[in-house]
């Protein structure tokens, strides 16, 4: 009896040993199946999804150190690999991203929040938005329009004009352009240009306009005129090289305007 006895309990160890080492295996949490440890490593090679519809968050990390390498959560993958995937393009508030392409965001262009006086111009802006005003600049001009058109080029706010026009109106306007004084005191303006033709002259003059007044040259005979254009306002004073071209239909001027501030 004794014997029998000894025997079952041989028999019973063996059984609770073996359940013990099963649940021990199951606790170790290692390769697919295993039980997710805290506070260890988990080994597994294979995806784990974490499904649910809960109407709050589906997993949340929190740590209450306040150490200076304390963090929520890190994601480490192959320098090459990129760390997280998403599927939404909806905005994540509170999501502070310090770089986008190898840039800071110090250094991204900032909108422009500077300005420069009547008879300056913008001669660069830095990444702040501030810029760096210059009172000489030199303007291309290149008009190209159609008849019974018009173009005007403004060189400051409410300030001198040029104004092309390619025989605007009815019945036989002529095209050429046109010099404004905008809302300065008045203006002046000297030439020296000629019309061309075998038979041109070097026309050498100058005129005084008002505040808001206009002085228009029209081509005549040759349908071009080719000169330099003074234009001397209260604040600037705009030196013009231009080239007037009238081909009937179309009507182009090109050149230069140098811009110097008083």
């Amino acid at each position: 009896m004794t014997k029998a006895t000894f025997v079952k309990g041989i028999a019973l160890g063996v059984i609770v040993g073996a359940l013990t080492a099963t649940s021990t295996a199951a606790l170790a949490g290692t390769g697919v199946g295993g039980v997710f440890n805290l506070g260890a490593t988990n080994t597994v090679n294979a995806t784990t999804t974490l499904q649910g519809t809960t109407k709050g968050q589906q997993l949340r990390v929190a740590n209450a150190s306040t150490g200076s390498t304390a963090t929520g959560i890190a994601i480490q993958t192959d320098g090459s690999r990129p760390p997280l995937a998403v599927n939404s393009k909806t905005l994540v508030k509170k999501l502070n991203v310090d770089l986008i392409d190898g840039i800071d965001s110090t250094a991204f262009q900032k909108r422009v929040n500077g300005a420069c006086a009547n008879g300056t111009a913008i001669a660069q802006v830095d990444t702040d938005g501030s810029v760096v005003c210059t009172s000489t600049l030199v303007l291309g001009i290149h008009e190209d329009i159609l008849a019974n058109q018009s173009q005007t080029v403004g060189f400051a706010d409410g300030g001198p004009s040029l104004r092309t026009d390619c025989h605007v109106g009815t019945g036989p306007q002529p095209a050429g352009f046109t010099f404004g004084a905008g809302d300065d005191s008045g203006a002046t303006v000297n030439w020296m240009f000629s019309r061309g033709g075998a038979q041109s002259t070097v026309d050498a003059n100058g005129i005084a306009i008002g505040m808001g007044g206009e002085f228009p040259v029209d081509v005549t005979g040759t349908q071009r005129i080719e000169g330099q254009f003074i234009l001397a306002s209260a604040h600037s004073v705009i030196t013009f090289t231009l080239h007037f071209l009238d081909l009937s239909g179309r009507c182009e001027l090109i050149g230069t305007a140098e811009i110097g501030a008083i």
